[in-house]
Formats: C-alpha cells, sequence, structure tokens
C-alpha cells in the first residue's frame, strides 16, 4: 500500500491506494476526518470506497436474473456484508498532480458479483475544499446492480466530543432497524425516533446507525457543528438519496464517539435485497458520484 498526497490553499489530504481509501483531510492544521492509522488497519472502513454496495446485505445473500450471489460474511455477529467489494483491492494511480490524484481499479466477476466493474476514484483539492468522484462502468455482460458511498469520520473540532456537536441535515424520515443485525425495518418520519435534525439538533447521548432519506429538492447538505464556532460541511450529488450516519460508539473505549460517520449512498442498507435504489448498470453504462468536505 503506497499514499499519495495532495494540497491546495488551506487543505492537506493523503489518500492511499489500499481501496482508494481516504488516510486524512485537514484544514488549517485541523482534522476534518478521523484519520486512518496503516499500521493497525481499523475494521470501522475509516474512509473507505464502498461499492458496488454500501452498508449491509442479509446474511450476504442476493439474486439477480434468478442466479443467486454470495458474498462474504465480515460482520458474523450480525451475519451481514458490510460495505462492498474494493476497499480490500490494490488501486493503481494513473494520474497524480499537487492538488489531484486519479485512481482504478478493475472488480471481476465472482461468486460474490454478476459482471466485471472498471471503477476510477478522483480526488481533487481547492480552496473549496476536498471532491471525491467515484465513478463505475460495466465492462461485463451481464446486468451489474450498483450503489457506492464513501466513508469519512467528520471531525469539526478536535476540542469536544459527538455529545456536544449539533448535526444539522434534511431529511424527513429515518429507516428504523433491528437493532440486533442494524437491518432495516421500516421507513419513520424522523420524530418517531427523535432523530429531527432538519433545523439543527444537537446529537446528544443518542445513539445513531440509521440511514435517513434526502428530503426531494432540499438542500444535498450535512453540517456538523461544534461549540466553538468550527465546523466542517459535506455536500452531495443527488443521486445519494439516503446518508448514514453513525456515532462511531466503538464500544465505549477512549476513541468512542470522538467523530462522526456521515455517509450519503446511492441506495438504502441492505439494498441488493430490498432493491431500495438499487441501479442496474446495463453493458456498457457508466455513472459517477460526487461528494465534497469543506471546512470553516
Amino acid at each position: 500500500m503506497a499514499e499519495v498526497n495532495i494540497a491546495a490553499d488551506k487543505y492537506r489530504a493523503s489518500i492511499r491506494t489500499l481501496g482508494a481509501g481516504l488516510n486524512s483531510l485537514t484544514f488549517q492544521g485541523r482534522d476534518l476526518v478521523d484519520p486512518y492509522i496503516s499500521a493497525n488497519p481499523p475494521m470501522n472502513y475509516r474512509g473507505d470506497v464502498l461499492a458496488p454496495w454500501p452498508n449491509r446485505i442479509e446474511d450476504g445473500l442476493y439474486e439477480v436474473d434468478g442466479i443467486e450471489y454470495k458474498v462474504p460474511i465480515n460482520e458474523p455477529d450480525r451475519r451481514t456484508a458490510l460495505h462492498g467489494l474494493v476497499n480490500t483491492l490494490e488501486w493503481k494511480v494513473v494520474e497524480a498532480n499537487p492538488t489531484s490524484v486519479l485512481l482504478e481499479v478493475h472488480l471481476k466477476a465472482n461468486i460474490s458479483y454478476p459482471t466485471e466493474l472498471h471503477l476510477s476514484a478522483q480526488y481533487s483539492l481547492s480552496d473549496a475544499g476536498l471532491a471525491i468522484s467515484i465513478s463505475a462502468t460495466n465492462v461485463g455482460v451481464k446486468s451489474a446492480p450498483y450503489g457506492v458511498s464513501i466513508h469519512p469520520y467528520l471531525i469539526p473540532t478536535s476540542n469536544s466530543k459527538v455529545d456536544e456537536w449539533t448535526l444539522s441535515m434534511n431529511a424527513s424520515h429515518v429507516l428504523d432497524v433491528d437493532l440486533k443485525r442494524l437491518l432495516p425495518i421500516a421507513l419513520r418520519p424522523v420524530e418517531e425516533l427523535d432523530f429531527d435534525f432538519r433545523a439543527g439538533k444537537l446529537v446528544g447521548t443518542r445513539f445513531i446507525d440509521h440511514a435517513f432519506k434526502v428530503d426531494e429538492g432540499s438542500d444535498l447538505i450535512v453540517t456538523v457543528s461544534a461549540p466553538n464556532g468550527e465546523e466542517v460541511a459535506m455536500t452531495f450529488t443527488p443521486d445519494c438519496e439516503w446518508i448514514q450516519i453513525h456515532t462511531a460508539d466503538r464500544s465505549g473505549g477512549e476513541d468512542s464517539r470522538i467523530c462522526l460517520a456521515v455517509e450519503p449512498m446511492t441506495c438504502a442498507p441492505n439494498a441488493f435485497r430490498n432493491s431500495l435504489g438499487v441501479a442496474y448498470l446495463s453493458q456498457g453504462e457508466t455513472t459517477s458520484t460526487t461528494w465534497k468536505i469543506q471546512g470553516k
């Protein structure tokens, strides 16, 4: 695994070739994301590219055109297959300059996926922050089920924790989950779970590991603000109709609730089973999604 460093104005970022993941992002010297520690690779998917699906597949099983595919279970306690197939692959750097880097990888058809995908990840820094664009092309002969997200753990400041931060996002509904397996049960109004962050609300002691449905026609932005006025904002393209939020509880350890996972997704959890937002790319079809992270 190699690392590529880029910089622009007050921003610095590093990207790893393993999984094309985001290792770090700073603004004016402060972290905007929880840094990836390469000497101790975490199991919490810090900065990963999540494709060809984000979130979970129940029992690691799904069907396409009547054929069953079996995905390795990487969440054994919940019996789910989490966060796709490309975050463990070594991506190739095909283009790099001081402010941007482009990486590519080829996913072969296998027992876990019906066809071949060519994926690219473009990271670009400017005075407006970091733009991350993921593109996928179906270069195989069968239909390609597809969803994508990224997995930054956002940090508005290092001087406080999640409980003291204010979360703002335009979502009137949230997927309630089975708390044992974190699989979706039903779409509910956010008020029913006390998860209404539309006008900005303190996260407090809430445990959140839920997918929120983005309000149609609303501003596509999530903002996390600290008491000292520092904040980090994430914007995304309209194909991201869901936002997974996780309070990074990490079993109550010292690193618990020091960051907030914000994952705008093109499909819902368990989408390969419930079809909520999953796309099916035809032969030769390409799709692209972009996210931006900015500090203040």
